[in-house]
């Protein structure tokens, strides 16, 4: 192998006249703005949009703590006999006060919280978030109870009129909220599923088409498989059940001229009636292929291009 030689004093000096540039003292280094990723910028957006729902919910929460709490204080002195609705009330605040905690440290965490759900490691921030949904869920449970309590203490209003009320007002609220989104996911399920099987283009999925077996042999030629009928050695093959075929097997062609076995096919078309190969209907005609160019038709195209080629070059 060659040795690398050294650069001479006079090529070096070349080389750093080459690269040494002169710069300005007065000069300002610009800095280009730089575009956010879209990633960062759809972050920032769900970031945004949890914590204005959070913030929400704690005020939310608050308000209505306030309101059972003044309740209880109005109607101390005051017992409904048989009902437990201040028992509720009770339960209730402190259930919405724990809910709060959970909350407010979320909010102030977000995009740790966020780069967490990104690993699926929740640590830390992440289990205050799990905390948040299972509150949430026990919240569930005892708004219904609420409904159902407050439903059977009709007879409480004119004992205790601030904690029936409160308790009357939180159990309609409830309704809303909890029922709700129950009754659409009852009605959206096997409403949605009526409209995928009677209405498939809605959802961009192309109706499925089933033959009778009217249908089936009336538009279709059964034959029995010979050296006679005319199929090539390497066509001999259903190509439903890949299986060849054998002298005597009973064949169906369709009007596309493929052929099958006559089991295989009749199950396939009661299912689909397009053809398993070129997806043509079996009650419709193929497209006929074009005809295909003479070489007068080619001459007739190349010579005017040939004169306008001629008339170019000269």
């Amino acid at each position: 192998m060659e040795a690398v030689q050294n650069p001479s004093e006079n090529e070096t000096e070349l080389l750093d006249s080459s690269v040494n540039i002169n710069i300005p003292p007065f000069a300002v280094p610009v800095q280009l703005p730089q575009t956010p990723n879209q990633r960062t910028v759809i972050r920032e957006a769900q970031i945004s949009a949890w914590r204005k729902a959070l913030k929400f919910e704690v005020g939310m929460l608050a308000v209505i703590n306030f309101a059972l709490i003044g309740a209880l204080i109005s109607d101390w002195n005051s017992s409904c006999p048989g009902h437990t609705l201040k028992e509720w009330i009770c339960v209730e605040v402190i259930l919405q006060s724990l809910m709060i905690i959970p909350s407010v440290v979320l909010q102030l965490n977000l995009p740790a919280f966020f780069r967490q759900a990104e690993t699926r490691k929740l640590e830390g921030v992440g289990a205050f978030y799990m905390a948040s949904r299972l509150l949430n869920l026990f919240w569930v449970i005892w708004a219904i109870v609420g409904i159902v309590r407050t439903f059977q203490a009709k007879s409480c209003s004119d004992s205790i009129p601030a904690v029936y009320t409160i308790c009357f007002i939180l159990a309609i609220l409830n309704c809303i909220i909890v029922g709700l989104p129950l009754l659409v996911c009852c009605v959206s399920i096997p409403g949605g599923a009526l409209a995928y099987y009677f209405y498939p283009r809605v959802f961009g999925v192309a109706p499925i088409r089933k033959a009778s077996p009217r249908l089936i042999k009336k538009v279709t030629t059964v034959t029995n498989f010979s050296e006679e009928c005319g199929i090539a050695t390497e066509d001999a093959c259903c190509a439903i059940c890949l299986c060849e075929y054998v002298d005597g097997d009973e064949l169906r062609f369709l009007n596309c001229n493929h052929h099958f076995h006559s089991e295989c096919v009749t199950d396939w078309l009661m299912m689909n009636k397009l053809c398993p190969i070129c997806k043509t209907e079996i009650d419709k005609k193929p497209e006929k292929q074009k005809k295909a160019t003479t070489t007068k038709d080619l001459e007739s195209e190349e010579t005017p291009l040939s004169q306008d080629v001629v008339q170019f070059a000269s």
